[in-house]
C-alpha cells in the first residue's frame, strides 16, 4: 500500500509539473459565459451571501433545497479538469467499472473513508471522475519521463 501511495504521489508531482508547463504555454479561454453564469460554486455563494449579509451555509442550503447543484470546483480547478478530460479524450483513456471499484477499494484500504462515509460523500460519477484523474496522472507521468 505504501508503494502504491508513493507511486501515486510521484505521478501527481510529475503531472503537476507538466500541467504547470502546459498552463504557462497556453491560454485557456474558460467556460462559455452562459454556462459559467448558471454554475453555483462556493466562491459565488460566498460573494452572494456577503452581498446579502447572510451566512454562506444558509444560502447554500437554500439552493440545495431548491434542487440546484453546487460545484466545488474553482475556476482554476475547472481548468485543470478540462485539461485532464482533454488528455483522456485525445489518448483514449477511459474508466471501467473495475477501475472505479479499484479506486474505491484503494480509498477504503487507506482508511481515508469508511464504506458508509464513502457512499455518502462520493457519488458513483465523482468516483469515476477521480478514477479517470488517477489514470491520466499515471499516463502523463509515464510519458513525461520518456
Amino acid at each position: 500500500m505504501l508503494e502504491a501511495e508513493k507511486e501515486e504521489q510521484h505521478n501527481y508531482n510529475v503531472f503537476m509539473e507538466v500541467m504547470t508547463q502546459i498552463a504557462d504555454s497556453i491560454d485557456i479561454k474558460g467556460i462559455p459565459e452562459e454556462e459559467s453564469e448558471n454554475d453555483l460554486t462556493y466562491e459565488k455563494i460566498q460573494q452572494e451571501a456577503d452581498a446579502k449579509g447572510i451566512a454562506p451555509a444558509e444560502l447554500a442550503q437554500e439552493y440545495e433545497a431548491a434542487g440546484k447543484k453546487i460545484s466545488m470546483d474553482s475556476t482554476e480547478e475547472h481548468s485543470m479538469d478540462l485539461l485532464i478530460l482533454y488528455i483522456a479524450d485525445q489518448n483514449g483513456i477511459t474508466v471501467t467499472g473495475s477501475d472505479i471499484a479499484e479506486y474505491k477499494s484503494s480509498l477504503l484500504e487507506r482508511g481515508t473513508y469508511s464504506e458508509e462515509e464513502l457512499d455518502k460523500t462520493l457519488s458513483e460519477r465523482k468516483l469515476a471522475h477521480l478514477a479517470l484523474n488517477r489514470k491520466v496522472l499515471a499516463f502523463v507521468s509515464e510519458h513525461a519521463e520518456n
